[in-house]
C-alpha cells in the first residue's frame, strides 16, 4: 500500500493569513518535505506499479476474467495527490500571504517566475529525443512533477489578483516579460489571467490592449477573458489574424450561460462563420444556436435574413431568446465535412491518431471481446475474420470513405502507435494531401500493424500537436484510451495536461474508443475531447456497412 507521510497530513491543516517571515518560513518547512518526498518517489512509484498490475496478473490465470477492465489507477494516483498536497500548501500560504504588504506581492511574483523556470525545465527533459522509461512506463516523477507546479502556480495566479491593478499592469508585467525571455510567454500568461479576475472597467481595458499584443499566447489569454466578461465592444476579437485566438474566443463564448450571452455577438459571429472553415465554423455555428435557441446550422443565408429581422433587438440589447419562435426546419449539415466511424467531422485539416498495437487486430465487436477468442488475441486476424470483422479491416474502409470525402484543400497526417512507445509518422515534415499517393501511404500505415507493445495515448496526442501546423484543426484519436505509460498517469492528470499544452492551440480531439474497458478509458477520452470541444465516441460496434 502507498502511503502518504506522517507530516505532509499535518501540513494539510489550514494556514492562517501570515506575513512575509512567515511565509518564508512555510516554504522551508515544505521544501524540507518536498525534497524527502522526491527522493523517495522512485520506490514509492515501483510499489504502486506493482500494485496498479497486480489485478491484471492474477486475472491471466482466471479464464473467466477479462484483465482488460482490471486497470486501477488509485495506487498510482495518490502519488500524484501526495505531490498536489505540497502544492495545495503553497498555494494556501500564498493566498494568506496576498492579504499582507506590498513587500509581499513581490515574494508572489518571485514565486510565479520561480515556478515558471521549474515547469520549463522540466518540460526540456519530457521534450528529450531519447525519453527516459522502463517496463514500458515513462519516468513519472516528471507527469507528477508538472501536475503539482500547475496546482501551484493557479494559486498563484489567484493570490496576485488581489494585488492593485497598477502593481500587475506595471512592474510585475515588466519582471514576467523579462523573465519569460524570447521562447516563453508563461509568466505574462499568468499575468493576463491575474487582471483578467477583476470585473472592473480598468481591467478590461488592460486586457483589451493585451489582445492586440504581437504574442499569440497572450492575445488567446486575453481573448479568453474578454469573451467570458461577454462584452459587446469586444467583438472585434473574432477579427483576429489567428485562427487560434478565434476559435479561443469562440470556444468561451459556447461555453457561457445563455443568460449571460449579449446579442451585440450575433453580427461578428456571423460574420467570422461566413469566412471560417472547418472547427472554427463550426464553433461559430454553435454559438450562434446557443445564442438564439434557431436550428439553422449551417445555412447561413437563412441566419442571416434571422439577423436582419431581429437586428434592431440584438443591437440594442434587449434580444431575449425565450421569447423568440423557434424556426421549424432541419439544420443544415457543413459543406465539406467528412464521416469517420458515422460522426460528421468537420475540419480543415486533421492529424489522425491510431492505436497500431495488437489491439487493432482484435474483433471490432465489443461484446465478442469480451467473450470469444480471448486468449488468442494476440494471434492473427484469420482466427475469426471470417465470423467477426477486425478493427484493422473496419478502421481501413473508415479512412477510404473519410479520404474520399476530403475537400480539395485538406491537409492531414497520421500517428501510428506502438511499442515501446514508438510514433511512427507521415506528414511530420509536410503536411499530405488528397492525391492517390498520399491515400496509399496512410493505407500502408494502417496495413502494417499489428505492431507488438502499445504507445500511451496522451503520447500520441503530444506527437500529433506537435505536427498540427496550419491549417490543421483536429486531432482524430483512435484508441483503447488506456491512459497509462505516458507521462502522465491516470485520467485526472492526463486530461488536465493536455488542457495546458492545448489551451494556446485550440485543436479539437475527435476520440473513438475501440476497447471494452470502461474506466478510467472512458474517462480519458471523454475528458481531451470534451476538453478540446470536440466529440468522443465509443465504438461498441462496427459503423453501418463497416
Amino acid at each position: 500500500m502507498v502511503r502518504t507521510p506522517l507530516l505532509l497530513l499535518l501540513l494539510a491543516a489550514p494556514l492562517l493569513a501570515q506575513d512575509l517571515k512567515s511565509w518564508q518560513k512555510t516554504q522551508r518547512t515544505i521544501d524540507r518535505q518536498e525534497a524527502r518526498f522526491w527522493k523517495e518517489f522512485k520506490s514509492r512509484f515501483q510499489e504502486a506499479y506493482r500494485e496498479f498490475r497486480q489485478p491484471v496478473e492474477d486475472a491471466r490465470d482466471r479464464p473467466d476474467a477479462d484483465p482488460e477492465s482490471l486497470f486501477d489507477y488509485a495506487p498510482i494516483l495518490s502519488l500524484y495527490e501526495d505531490a498536489a498536497r505540497f502544492a495545495e500548501q503553497r498555494g494556501t500560504a500564498d493566498r494568506a500571504l496576498a492579504l499582507t504588504d506590498g513587500k509581499a506581492r513581490a515574494a508572489l511574483l518571485k514565486a510565479l517566475i520561480d515556478n515558471g523556470k521549474q515547469m520549463r525545465k522540466i518540460e526540456e527533459e519530457i521534450e528529450e529525443p531519447k525519453p527516459d522509461f522502463s517496463r514500458y512506463v515513462f519516468q513519472q516523477s516528471h507527469g507528477c512533477r508538472l501536475h503539482a507546479l500547475a496546482q501551484r502556480r493557479a494559486a498563484l495566479v489567484e493570490a496576485l489578483a488581489t494585488a492593485p491593478l497598477d502593481f500587475l499592469t506595471g512592474d510585475a508585467w515588466k519582471k514576467a516579460t523579462k523573465a519569460d525571455g524570447k521562447k516563453m510567454h508563461r509568466n505574462r500568461v499568468a499575468i493576463v489571467d491575474a487582471v483578467a479576475r477583476g470585473k472592473s472597467p480598468e481591467a478590461a481595458a488592460a486586457l483589451t490592449a493585451w489582445a492586440g499584443e504581437a504574442i499569440v499566447a497572450v492575445r488567446v489569454a486575453a481573448a479568453e477573458a474578454l469573451a467570458a466578461r461577454s462584452d459587446d465592444d469586444t467583438s472585434g476579437l473574432l477579427g483576429d489574424e489567428s485562427p487560434i485566438v478565434r476559435r479561443a474566443t469562440l470556444l468561451t463564448l459556447s461555453r457561457l450561460p445563455v443568460k449571460e450571452m449579449r446579442g451585440g455577438w450575433f453580427a461578428p459571429v456571423l460574420a467570422c462563420a461566413e469566412r471560417a472553415r472547418g472547427f472554427e465554423r463550426q464553433l461559430a455555428v454553435a454559438v450562434l444556436g446557443r445564442l438564439t435557441r434557431q436550428p439553422f446550422g449551417h445555412d447561413l443565408t437563412a441566419w442571416k435574413q434571422w439577423g436582419e429581422e431581429y437586428g434592431e433587438e440584438l443591437k440594442s440589447g434587449k434580444f431575449d431568446p425565450a421569447t423568440v419562435e423557434v424556426a421549424e426546419v432541419k439544420p443544415k449539415a457543413a459543406d465539406g465535412a467528412f464521416a469517420f466511424y458515422e460522426l460528421p467531422i468537420e475540419a480543415a485539416g486533421a492529424i489522425f491518431v491510431i492505436d497500431e498495437s495488437q489491439h487493432i487486430a482484435m474483433p471490432a465487436d465489443v461484446d465478442v471481446q469480451k467473450t470469444q477468442w480471448r486468449d488468442e488475441w494476440r494471434g492473427t486476424r484469420a482466427q475469426w475474420e471470417k465470423e467477426h470483422v477486425a478493427h484493422q479491416t473496419v478502421l481501413r474502409a473508415q479512412f477510404e470513405g473519410a479520404f474520399d470525402a476530403f475537400p480539395a484543400d485538406f491537409r492531414w497526417g497520421m500517428v501510428a502507435l506502438h511499442g515501446p512507445f514508438t510514433a511512427k509518422t507521415i506528414g511530420e515534415k509536410k503536411l499530405l494531401k488528397t492525391g492517390t499517393r498520399d491515400r496509399k501511404a496512410g493505407l500502408k500505415l494502417i496495413d502494417g500493424a499489428p505492431q507488438r507493445g502499445w504507445c500511451s495515448a496522451f503520447q500520441g496526442l503530444r506527437t500529433a500537436l506537435a505536427m498540427a501546423g496550419e491549417p490543421v484543426d483536429t486531432i482524430v484519436l483512435w484508441h483503447t484510451g488506456d491512459p497509462s505509460g505516458g507521462r502522465f498517469m491516470g485520467p485526472e492528470p492526463a486530461v488536465a495536461a493536455w488542457r495546458r499544452i492545448n489551451r494556446f492551440r485550440r485543436v479539437q480531439v475527435v476520440a473513438i474508443r475501440i476497447s471494452n474497458r470502461k474506466d478510467p478509458a472512458e474517462a480519458f477520452m471523454k475528458g481531451v475531447a470534451e476538453e478540446s470541444g470536440g466529440r468522443y465516441l465509443w465504438a461498441q460496434k462496427p459503423p453501418s456497412g463497416g
